[in-house]
């Protein structure tokens, strides 16, 4: 816990001794009756509940936003979606947005997508229609209606207002349902609209290593820690490729390097452990020589 909250505890805590050393002062010296000092009850419930909820934050509770924390977290993708000043101010379509992007928040996926659905007639602009059935698009990508989540960012594509977001998002839901060309046109697009995308490159890096085509999965993965070195995503890929191949040096260089961006020590050693006993398995049982070796 935080110095801060620690004060903030032990005021609280001396505020509610307070309270209760008054309401037994008042009984047992004043003769008062029990239900006299109901207003000290009340002060002493609601410091319990504020110290209830002070460290249920520390144990990682979810805590309700305002709708404010949501326009600021997915402005890039609401825009200015009814916004006051926008030609289609909509104050009321605007909160009903907001608390679409709060219930996907919260995994609440059907009330998202009832008041989305619900959205859609009213949008006129073109920003509207981008963040409706963007967030359609998540909402359904997430409850497994992958053909849905397609459609709505498919949409997005033949009005020539998709993104790299878009596209990425568009190519992983193709991976799911296993139209392989279209994913790889996906991730190409989103390059096309980004050439620093690094979530892109990941991806095709992801998607070269699952083909067992090493020397690709490894250009594609040093390209994303260049444009973001905080991923720990490639630096666990490559980690993993060198492990396989032997290259020790290299495999622990990125072992820490995937390891100071955020990945489990013990998630990384068992991941790289699992993906060389099947990429034994595969070659022993395959007539194809090791790929990139």
């Amino acid at each position: 816990m935080k110095p801060v909250k620690i004060i903030l505890a032990v005021i609280i805590i001396l505020l509610i001794v307070f309270c209760i050393g008054l309401y037994v002062y008042g009984i047992t010296v004043q003769n008062k009756g029990f239900a006299d000092d109901i207003k000290l009850g009340i002060v002493a419930l609601g410091a319990v509940a504020s110290l209830c909820k002070l460290f249920s934050a520390d144990k990682g509770y979810n805590v309700r936003h305002n709708l404010k924390f949501f326009e600021k977290e997915y402005g890039e993708h609401l825009r200015d979606a009814f916004a006051p000043g926008s030609s289609n101010n909509d104050p009321k379509s605007r909160k009903k947005l907001l608390c679409a992007a709060r219930y996907y928040n919260d995994d609440k996926l059907k009330k998202a997508a009832d008041i989305l659905v619900d959205l859609a007639p009213y949008c006129r602009t073109a920003n509207e229609r981008y963040a409706v059935r963007f967030f359609t698009g998540l909402v359904f990508s997430d409850a497994g209606f992958y053909e849905e989540a397609a459609s709505s960012y498919e949409n997005l594509v033949t009005e020539g207002i998709a993104t790299a977001t878009v596209y990425n998002n568009l190519g992983h839901i193709y991976l799911r349902i296993g139209n392989t060309e279209r994913m790889l046109e996906c991730f190409e697009n989103a390059l096309h609209f980004d050439p620093e995308n690094s979530y892109a490159y990941n991806n095709f890096a992801q998607y070269y290593f699952r083909e067992y085509e090493f020397d690709r999965a490894i250009e594609y993965a040093e390209q994303a820690l260049k444009h973001n070195a905080n991923m720990y995503e490639p630096a666990t890929l490559l980690a993993t490729i060198y492990s396989i191949r032997g290259d020790d040096e290299k495999a622990k260089k990125y072992k820490h390097k995937a390891i100071a961006n955020g990945q489990d020590p013990e998630r990384l050693n068992y991941a790289i452990e699992l993906f060389k006993e099947q990429y034994a398995e595969d070659m022993k049982n395959s007539e194809k020589e090791p790929a990139g070796i």
